[in-house]
């Protein structure tokens, strides 16, 4: 699986199919800029739920950023540390 990766946001990576998502046409412009936004807030501060409000949901499986726009998506989370530093992967979506 292919994975993408950001100078800019040195602690995520993105999977071939979230990439794609973020690209095409299957999110609206609002879900679609909420979920940048999350992404960014996600790789500074984390799971911290202060900073990332409403975008980030625990469930029994872990974190889950949060994209509302006419629809509510959801991308899980998957945390790995390397030297004490998180680093998060949004592998897959699905709509809620």
């Amino acid at each position: 699986m292919a994975k993408h990766f950001f100078r800019q946001l040195p602690n995520l990576a993105l999977s071939e199919e979230v990439m794609q998502t973020i690209i095409g046409d299957v999110l609206c412009h609002k879900a679609k800029s909420n979920l940048l936004k999350a992404i960014m807030w996600l790789d500074t501060f984390g799971t911290d739920k202060e900073f990332l409000g409403n975008s980030l949901v625990k469930t029994s499986e872990g974190w889950e950023l949060v994209a509302k726009g006419e629809s509510e998506w959801r991308f899980p989370i998957s945390v790995t540390y390397e030297e004490s530093t998180p680093n998060f992967e949004l592998i897959s979506y699905y709509k809620k």
